[in-house]
């Protein structure tokens, strides 16, 4: 063991802890009995900091998934399942020093440093680091999603764009949004239910405006000439009916957008909205034996 009398670094530099305290003019009673010597020595390059929110701390501590994305064009942002982060280098006016063996306060045991002889542990320094990450939370950047659907507009069965979505190699899933779009999972979803994307043959589409005219009025000539209540409507017949004209996933998904399901998804209940779009659906109840208003404006 290395004592008060003779201390001898792993640099080969000679000296005791009791001179050194002398020079920084601190007592042995300040102190507990193990002083810790930093080696410098190679420095690994490889280590980056990132300074993390109580969120996002919490996040790491219970083994959840932290992704960072975002093309090489790209500010890259940092993911949790349900919030997107910005990632921006911070400079810091003073050095950090990271050296893994050094013991904290805490982990070394009380002693009397002025009757006991001072230990001297040599810890060495693997990096000094000058800047580090921060993460802070920003609104998700959905925008790329919108003009990737728009390019894929689903209008007929034999459209040119429903062909191109039907290729494997050009679908849009949830796995190629997760990898192109920054933004969380949560965030993802949320935003296709906004925009009214739906799935067909694997593939996230939007449905052309011209085509979902066509398909609701349709919809309504059938409610018409089987006098359905509006707050009653059989979903299943609605979609066995049409399916010969239009596709079962086309005509639940007009349905889903223009109304309500009930009772398990069995009945429809259909209902006036304006869309996000600026689309304006009027759908008044009819009295017995009228058809049914549409209003349509762009």
């Amino acid at each position: 063991m290395e004592t008060a009398n003779s201390t001898v670094s792993s640099s080969g530099w000679r000296s005791s802890p009791e001179e050194l305290l002398k020079l920084a003019k601190y007592s042995t009673s300040e102190l507990k009995p193990v002083c810790q010597e930093l080696i410098y020595g190679e420095y690994r390059e490889d280590i980056k900091l990132l300074e993390l929110d109580a969120t996002l701390l919490n996040e790491l501590e219970h083994n959840s998934k932290l992704t960072i994305r975002g093309d090489t064009s790209d500010n890259a942002v940092l993911c949790t399942f349900d919030k997107t982060y910005e990632l921006k280098q911070a400079i810091t006016s003073n050095s950090l020093l990271l050296a893994p063996d050094l013991l904290l306060p805490t982990q070394i045991p009380d002693g009397d440093a002025e009757n006991e002889s001072i230990t001297v542990r040599s810890v060495k320094v693997f990096s000094a680091i000058h800047d580090y990450v921060e993460a802070r939370p920003i609104q998700p950047r959905l925008r790329r999603i919108k003009e990737l659907l728009q390019r894929r507009l689903f209008s007929t069965d034999g459209s040119a764009a429903a062909a191109s979505a039907a290729r494997a190699d050009d679908k849009v899933t949830l796995d190629s949004l997760l990898n192109g779009v920054q933004a969380s999972q949560a965030e993802i979803v949320a935003y296709l239910e906004k925009i009214e994307a739906f799935v067909i043959d694997g593939s996230w589409t939007l449905l052309d405006f011209d085509y979902t005219t066509t398909v609701l009025e349709h919809v309504l000539d059938l409610i018409d000439e089987n006098s359905w209540s509006s707050d009653c409507i059989p979903l299943e017949e609605v979609v066995d009916t049409l399916e010969s004209i239009h596709r079962r996933e086309v005509l639940r998904h007009v349905c889903r957008v223009f109304g309500h399901l009930e009772q398990g998804g069995s009945t429809w209940q259909r209902q006036g909205r304006q869309r996000d779009t600026g689309t304006i659906i009027a759908l008044p109840r009819p009295p017995c034996g009228t058809a049914p208003g549409v209003l349509l404006s762009r």
